[in-house]
């Protein structure tokens, strides 16, 4: 049964808060704020939310890293990972211009990095009932 891509979304965010609930102890503090990365995303301290790729973007969006000097503009900056528009993302922190964000491809490895926040279209969080 194939699951859709929304739904492996929402499982991971899902997944990525009951990870953050246990994973307490190891908040991000002491860590440099430019980091953005897999094993500490899900400690950050801030909501996640859903993010889309938004507009008509011709290019790819590439993640950025978070080696010294990055995230920024520089190509330097640019890991070979990409979205285009319409990709979904689970989005945390932020720094400057930037969103650490998290996402599941239908086949292979989960790529964590900084995207450019003007880019994306953050979801409301649902209203409570």
């Amino acid at each position: 049964m194939k699951i859709p891509r929304l739904a492996r979304v929402i499982l991971s965010g899902l997944l990525l808060m009951c990870v953050a609930a246990s994973a307490r102890a190891q908040e991000d503090d002491g860590n440099p704020a430019n980091w953005c990365r897999n094993g500490h995303f899900p400690s950050y301290k801030t909501e996640f939310k859903q993010a889309t790729v938004g507009g008509n973007w011709t290019a790819r969006i590439h993640f950025l890293n978070d080696d010294d000097g990055c995230p920024s503009p520089e190509v330097r900056c640019e890991t070979k990972r990409y979205l285009i528009t319409g990709d979904k993302v689970l989005v945390s922190k932020t720094y400057g211009q930037w969103m650490c964000a998290w996402y599941q491809p239908q086949k292979g490895s989960e790529t964590v990095g900084w995207l450019r926040a003007d880019k994306l279209i953050v979801a409301a969080p649902p209203a409570p009932l």
